[in-house]
C-alpha cells in the first residue's frame, strides 16, 4: 500500500456460526474504535496524511445466517435489522455488549480516515 485509503475495510473470519458469548466477547477485545493505518503498512511512512487515525463507523454482524449491522451516525451507534432501526448507544462499548448478549459474531469493520486539519 503506497498511500493511505479515505476508507478501510477489515474481514474477520471465525471457524463456528455458533461461538460462545465468551468467544465473542474475547474477538470483541481487539477491536478498537481508532485504528492508524501505518503502523499496519510498512510502505505508508510517516506523512501526516499516512498518519492520521481512522474512526471505526460500521461494523457487521451475524447470527447463524442473519446479518445486522452496527453505524455510528453522529455520537450515536444505531443497529439496522432488516426493517427495523434501534438505538444501541453512544459508546462503541454499547456495541460490543449488544454484540456478546444477542451472540453476533463482527464480520465486517468499516474505518473512515478523519479529516486533515487546515
Amino acid at each position: 500500500m503506497l498511500r493511505a485509503p479515505e476508507v478501510f475495510t477489515l474481514g474477520l473470519a471465525s471457524d463456528s456460526a455458533h461461538a460462545s458469548k465468551a468467544d465473542i466477547a474475547e474477538t470483541l477485545k481487539g477491536i478498537d474504535e481508532s485504528l492508524e493505518l501505518h503502523t499496519i503498512y510498512d510502505g505508508l511512512g510517516g506523512s501526516a496524511k499516512a498518519a492520521r487515525p481512522f474512526s471505526l463507523v460500521a461494523l457487521t454482524a451475524f447470527y447463524e445466517q442473519h446479518y445486522v449491522c452496527f453505524c455510528r451516525t453522529g455520537d450515536q451507534w444505531i443497529l439496522f435489522d432488516d426493517d427495523a432501526r434501534r438505538f444501541v448507544g453512544r459508546a462503541f462499548g454499547d456495541v460490543k455488549e449488544k454484540c456478546v448478549a444477542g451472540k453476533l459474531h463482527p464480520m465486517l469493520l468499516f474505518f473512515e480516515a478523519t479529516p486533515l486539519a487546515k
